[in-house]
């Protein structure tokens, strides 16, 4: 490296992108919103743990809050609870 660079952090990675997240699913590439309003949709749907399996499925990741036990706050929707798991997932 020469003087004055340096390594991208994540921070100041997401900032030179314009902060524009992406996920690629079966060769298809989406934005970070198309993703979570499909999961939300998901969850709306046909429930928050069917939508926590196909974002397993879809990206490999899981997380404590997709979890059978985890004990969520009373009250809270389906949508609400793979709200919480997508900024997690997000970051």
């Amino acid at each position: 490296m020469t003087a004055g660079m340096h390594e991208l952090n994540l921070e100041e990675m997401d900032k030179v992108s314009g902060g524009a997240q992406t996920i690629t699913v079966d060769g298809t590439k989406m934005t970070r919103s198309q993703f979570d309003d499909q999961m939300r949709s998901l969850a709306h749907s046909v429930g928050f743990k069917a939508a926590c399996n196909t974002m397993r499925q879809m990206t490999g990741w899981s997380c404590a809050k997709m979890s059978d036990g985890y004990a969520w706050p009373a009250g809270y929707s389906d949508v609400d609870k793979i709200n919480e798991v997508l900024s997690e997932y997000w970051g």
